[in-house]
């Protein structure tokens, strides 16, 4: 049996539950705040995943002299977690995305999540399936994972990552991406998208090179354990911050573990994305995206990257 919610808000007491926004599948312009509360069906209860079917909400915004750039300003979607930290604010276009949700198990308390809407122009559409998830399934992920992903292979988008290069990447992302360790897989393999511009986290778009490592990562990048180029033939290196200098023998290093600018490759200052391979157990990558985006569209739309889990 599926429970399907479309009013402003309420308790989701029922396992597979989709809450969709009022009237739908028309669009909805009113400017309202709807509370969800994810009440577990039982204690023992570990997780709540929910699954993004669709999601349209006005995106972010840049500065003005009250707002911070590419900060859910106008929409958003919050959440509250009582016993871990709670999942960034989301808004944008987040069609096909899910996230699990820390349900405090063994607990009376449980999390919820808020829906804010401003202004009555924007055309906004949701509907978000929410399962509750018991510890020890295969489908559980790991505690302190955001998303997780079952399978050897597929494709991980940042929020708001959208269908072209106008969107912009969120402020203020801070999570973990885990990936289930199949049989008879040692390690796993990253790649930007074919598809337009699909690794793009830190600087401007006149600059369209890589950067990798802690000299050069400073602030906007992707944390990926023991990553290297692998068959690539070349070796990893990180320049200075903001610069394509030439290295020293001292930069030189067989991994590297911060990716950022506008190519994925370990070797700082390449024009060409490359292949990523990581072999630390579990498998996952984070992602790190502070809060001080500068003003202007400076064309970080994010990234999305195909992942695929290699043979032992």
């Amino acid at each position: 049996c599926i429970q399907y919610l479309t009013a402003r808000g309420g308790n989701i007491e029922m396992n597979g539950t989709h809450v969709q926004s009022p009237g739908y599948s028309d669009s909805y312009t009113l400017a309202e705040t709807c509370t969800y509360n994810l009440l577990k069906i039982d204690k023992e209860v570990c997780f709540f995943r929910l699954d993004f079917v669709t999601f349209n909400i006005d995106g972010p915004s840049v500065t003005t002299a009250s707002q911070t750039s590419w900060d859910c300003n106008t929409d958003s979607m919050t959440f509250t977690t009582p016993s871990s930290n709670a999942p960034p604010s989301l808004c944008g276009y987040n069609n096909g995305q899910h996230l699990y949700m820390d349900a405090s198990v063994g607990l009376g308390s449980n999390p919820a999540m808020v829906i804010t809407t401003a202004g009555t122009t924007y055309e906004r559409i949701w509907q978000i399936r929410v399962d509750q998830i018991y510890c020890g399934e295969l489908h559980t992920p790991p505690h302190g994972c955001l998303q997780y992903f079952m399978g050897a292979s597929g494709t991980v988008t940042s929020f708001n990552y959208g269908y072209d290069n106008s969107f912009q990447q969120l402020n203020a992302q801070l999570y973990s991406v885990c990936f289930r360790r199949e049989k008879s897989y040692c390690s796993i393999s990253y790649q930007a998208s074919v598809v337009g511009n699909s690794f793009s986290v830190s600087t401007t778009p006149a600059n369209q090179k890589s950067r990798a490592g802690e000299f050069s990562c400073i602030s906007d990048f992707l944390i990926i354990p023991r990553g290297t180029n692998g068959g690539a033939g070349s070796s990893c290196y990180s320049a200075k911050a903001n610069t394509d200098s030439m290295p020293t023998t001292t930069q030189f290093q067989s991994h590297l573990q911060r990716y950022c600018h506008h190519r994925l490759n370990c070797y700082s200052g390449a024009s060409s994305n490359s292949i990523i391979y990581s072999d630390l157990l579990p498998f996952k990558f984070y992602v790190e995206l502070n809060g001080a985006e500068p003003t202007g569209t400076n064309g970080n739309r994010g990234f999305s990257l195909d992942f695929l889990q290699v043979h032992c």
